[in-house]
């Protein structure tokens, strides 16, 4: 399978896949499709705001020598590369972009520095406890 950076946008998921899937030994034969993500599930408008700026901030001074699709997906909107919000908006993305995607598999990457702990550990849980089930079922 293709397994995409975390921080590609959807639409360069979307197009890698394309591609990865175009060159297989025979392309009718579905394949596996993992993304990984960043996502973060709260109803706190506090606590998205934190992420959002965490995000927005991680990987300032750190573009030297990256790939041109990398430093192009960190230039794009931030929601075009994480899932943020809500649970009810969480859920919402993560359908939309199942279906796109043919989306199989999340490895859901829970770590944005500077929020706490319990916080993240919160965030995971409801992931794989309430949205996930629900954006498969």
């Amino acid at each position: 399978p293709y397994l995409a950076s975390p921080v590609e946008t959807f639409d360069q998921i979307e197009d890698n896949q394309k591609r990865h899937r175009a060159d297989l030994p025979d392309p009718t034969i579905p394949a596996l499709s993992l993304v990984m993500r960043t996502v973060f599930v709260s109803e706190s408008q506090k606590e998205l705001d934190v992420v959002r700026e965490a995000l927005a901030q991680e990987m300032n001074g750190r573009r030297a020598g990256m790939p041109k699709a990398v430093s192009q997906a960190l230039d794009a909107p931030l929601s075009e590369r994480v899932v943020v919000g809500t649970g009810e908006e969480v859920k919402a993305q993560l359908r939309k972009e199942r279906a796109r995607l043919g989306l199989d598999l999340l490895i859901a990457r829970p770590q944005i520095q500077g929020v706490e702990q319990e916080v993240l550990e919160s965030s995971l849980r409801r992931l794989a406890e309430e949205i996930w089930p629900n954006v498969i079922a």
